[in-house]
């Protein structure tokens, strides 16, 4: 069995409930179309949402987790706050505190179904009808990574695809086989802050973390998730395709980029369907 593992923010760090509730909903409506039905999602929240349709594959993980800043406007992003290295940084401490938190919450409440793997993924982004079955036909101790997936601007009549390190982008890209896992201490009050903030609350240590351990992750062989951006609630302000480009450094940096690793397409009818855009 896949675990499917997302959590929601805080209540009151929430920009517009509604928004929320739909972008789940379709996130949930991916999941809902995997051709291997072997799966259940877990869900870590507040308070549970009030969806226009019931899930039976869903399960709901209840918190009382203060939010993760007093203040709403301390984890905004914005684009003057994004210059003020200071700000941003406390900004993603936070995050990837609460994330990390609650997706550790999740994987202990996982542990009952003794699944084969665990996915956590953001709950706006969109994933592929296969990747159930693509990671269930291998064998249990296999973790994946999404090398190959999309970016798309909430809206917008054109996709980004980045055929060799989405994984560096979006953070629901990663498979693990439970397995990685043994070693965590029985009690989730016993894992180290350190851990579940670096390796639960972020993307970017995991690829190496693993590795360094001997275990290596084997690439989906198909793009396999579709990331969103400028949805409205988004962690990050990116409220397009040209802000998301620009911060990926210097204009000659960025043509590089464009060039060599990134390929801006019409989304099709057939990448619409798949990932359910609109």
């Amino acid at each position: 069995m896949l675990i499917f593992i997302t959590s929601l923010k805080h209540p009151t760090t929430v920009a517009s409930k509604p928004t929320m509730i739909r972008l789940l909903e379709r996130t949930l409506s991916t999941i809902e179309a995997q051709v291997n039905k072997d799966f259940r999602v877990i869900i870590v929240c507040h308070e549970i949402p009030e969806l226009s349709v019931s899930y039976s594959f869903v399960e709901y993980v209840l918190v009382d987790f203060p939010p993760p800043a007093r203040d709403f406007w301390d984890l905004a992003y914005t684009a003057e706050a994004d210059q003020d290295e200071k700000k941003r940084e406390k900004r993603l401490e936070l995050i990837k505190l609460d994330k990390g938190k609650k997706y550790l919450r999740g994987l202990y409440a996982a542990r009952k179904y003794n699944p084969s793997h665990v996915m956590f993924f953001d709950a706006d982004d969109c994933l592929s009808p296969a990747i159930t079955e693509t990671v269930l036909l291998g064998p249990t101790d296999q973790s994946w990574y999404v090398g190959n997936g999309y970016i798309y601007s909430e809206g917008s009549k054109w996709i980004v695809q980045r055929k060799n390190d989405f994984n560096t982008h979006c953070w629901t890209c990663y498979i693990f086989s439970m397995s990685v896992f043994w070693d965590l201490p029985e009690n989730e009050s016993d894992v180290p802050v350190e851990w579940y903030r670096d390796m639960l609350g972020s993307h970017r240590m995991v690829y190496d973390w693993l590795a360094s351990k001997g275990i290596m992750m084997k690439k989906i062989p198909y793009p396999a998730v579709t990331y969103i951006i400028s949805s409205g609630e988004n962690h990050s302000w990116l409220t397009g395709y040209g802000i998301w480009i620009s911060r990926r450094g210097g204009i000659v940096r960025w043509i590089r980029f464009l060039l060599r690793m990134t390929s801006f397409r019409f989304l099709s009818d057939k990448i619409r369907q798949k990932f359910k855009l609109s």
